[in-house]
């Protein structure tokens, strides 16, 4: 039992470390596992955790949600929830599923009542081109990120926001809860095209990691909101990225739509 403290005790350290150096658990050049996906999923435009070893994903011509083998990327369920539409991002928010539009727009079912439709509208619209869904646990809210415009009344803006919105009420924060831009990565190198796909809260540190698929970025704030790394992705091996999630363990999975293949998701395996 003291031997297991001890190593209990020493990844902990290890975490914390890495986390004060800014370093992220991930070999992200070097994936463990490329899971193909099925042609219908050619699309894949959003990913979260479902439960126990299923991914759930979205793609971004249908109102379809998927429940996907974690190991081997086959469509297990299919769940009908919405008339075709331009769906971004999904996320898993204890048995709610929410689902994200370019346009701002939410819908949400319980996975128990998946019949039983909800609709959320938001003030952002297709100007913001919102693509990432995530879940700050936290502060029990979802986290909303534009691709493009970054604010709800200026269509000049060039910065990319991170919206929030209350999972206990549906009340949405018209303020940002940060504005990213490409001046606030160039302590790290200069990037030129910076165009957020996707993004996710890691649960066991609550860092979020921001997924770029124009630019190739992965971009990871602290809970405290400060950018901690930004990470370029190989374009050989994320030829499209635009889903990401956690398992609950914290092992990383992101998916590439498919361009002259099929389309993908990498399982990344934390360093311990």
């Amino acid at each position: 039992m003291l031997h297991i403290t001890y190593i209990l005790i020493f990844s902990t350290l290890l975490a914390l470390s890495n986390e004060a150096n800014n370093i992220i658990p991930f070999n992200i050049a070097k994936p463990e596992l490329k899971i193909e996906l099925s042609k219908e999923l050619k699309e894949i435009s959003g990913l979260t955790w479902y439960n126990n070893n299923q991914l759930g994903a979205v793609q971004d011509e249908a109102g379809i949600f998927y429940i996907l083998n974690a190991k081997t990327g086959k469509i297990e369920e299919k769940i009908k929830f919405s008339l075709p539409g331009d769906f971004e991002g999904v996320e898993t928010v204890g048995n709610c599923i929410y689902a994200l539009t370019s346009s701002g727009n939410l819908f949400y079912f319980d996975k128990n009542t998946p019949n039983k439709v909800k609709k959320i509208n938001t003030p952002l619209t297709w100007k913001n081109n919102v693509e990432g869904l995530g879940y700050d646990p936290l502060n029990k809210r979802l986290l909303i990120i534009s691709k493009d415009n970054g604010s709800i009344s200026d269509y000049n803006f060039k910065g990319k926001s991170i919206f929030t919105l209350n999972v206990e009420n549906h009340t949405f924060s018209t303020e940002p809860l940060i504005t990213i831009k490409k001046s606030n990565l160039k302590s790290f190198f200069t990037v030129e095209k910076f165009k957020p796909s996707a993004l996710a809260i890691d649960p066991l540190t609550y860092n979020i990691y921001i997924l770029a698929s124009v630019g190739k970025l992965l971009i990871v704030l602290n809970k405290n909101l400060k950018i901690i790394n930004v990470v370029s992705l190989p374009e050989k091996i994320y030829a499209q990225p635009e889903g990401i999630c956690f398992s609950p363990k914290g092992d990383l999975y992101i998916s590439n739509e498919g361009k002259n293949d099929r389309a993908n998701v990498y399982h990344l395996a934390r360093k311990r």
